[in-house]
């Protein structure tokens, strides 16, 4: 995905908690004797989302967008979008 910011890193990462075993995201820690082991050196969609291609990629950032929508979560980006 390349860099993110941290605010929308944070809304990944609890979405991708709340999700469980249904989560579209693969997110990899790597454990190097980092100071914050919590923060991931890679996210992507995971193989369920890409295997099923780019409706679905499309499906799974629309309802991530809702929900931060829904939850005034990044309104400074998001306002006015449709």
């Amino acid at each position: 995905m390349g860099y993110v910011r941290e605010g929308v890193l944070q809304a990944i990462l609890k979405d991708h908690e709340n999700r469980g075993w249904n989560s579209p995201w693969n997110i990899k820690f790597v454990d190097e004797g980092q100071a914050k082991p919590e923060v991931p050196s890679s996210i992507a969609f995971a193989d369920w989302v890409n295997n099923d291609g780019v409706e679905r990629r499309t499906k799974e950032l629309k309802r991530l967008i809702d929900s931060w929508k829904d939850s005034d979560t990044f309104t400074e980006i998001l306002r006015g979008m449709c």
